[in-house]
């Protein structure tokens, strides 16, 4: 693709891929556990906005491979078997779940078509990580709420994006940027 024509398809997507990252904010930043807007469910007007974006668009033809297929026929087998379930009320928790995390992940399928945009969604969660670090280290090694209640989860996520920080930030060239990786160590 030509570099022009890679500028003009980045411009397109740029609202979405605001809420794309606002998704991230708010599901792993949580937001709603520390400022008195937890009753707002951002979370939920996040996912609609994205759901919107996919299907006025148009763009959810885009997102259509064979892996987000499979996807699809796993939500549909795992609806299948809720009657089935030993304990129906969490399988059917987990199929609700996976569904609406459907319009995140084909929002990343649709908004991430560029290196630029990875670069930006990579350093978006190297800040976010930086943030949950933190906190943890302020809060007796916990997170702010959801699956950051657990230590284990938490170090997990933390030493997930450690080696992003360390290949990330020999390829920064802004200053501004290059200053915030030795924070994540």
């Amino acid at each position: 693709m030509t570099e022009t024509g890679n500028n003009r398809n980045l411009g397109k997507y740029k609202n979405w891929f605001f809420f794309t990252l606002a998704y991230l904010l708010v599901d792993y930043g949580r937001p709603q556990d520390i400022l008195p807007i937890g009753f707002l469910k951002p979370g939920m007007i996040v996912i609609l906005i994205l759901t919107g974006f996919l299907l006025f668009t148009g763009k959810l033809k885009e997102s259509d491979s064979k892996q987000t297929r499979m996807m699809w026929l796993f939500i549909l087998l795992l609806g299948i078997y809720v009657p089935f379930a030993v304990n129906n009320f969490l399988a059917y928790k987990t199929t609700e779940t996976m569904f609406l995390f459907m319009p995140f992940i084909l929002s990343i399928v649709v908004c991430i078509n560029s290196l630029e945009y990875l670069k930006k969604l990579i350093f978006f969660l190297i800040l976010i990580m930086i943030y949950v670090s933190g906190y943890s280290l302020l809060h007796g090694g916990v997170g702010s709420g959801n699956y950051f209640q657990d230590e284990n989860d938490l170090s997990l996520y933390i030493n997930m994006y450690l080696p992003f920080c360390f290949f990330f930030s020999p390829s920064k060239k802004e200053r501004s940027r290059k200053l915030f990786m030795p924070l994540a160590y």
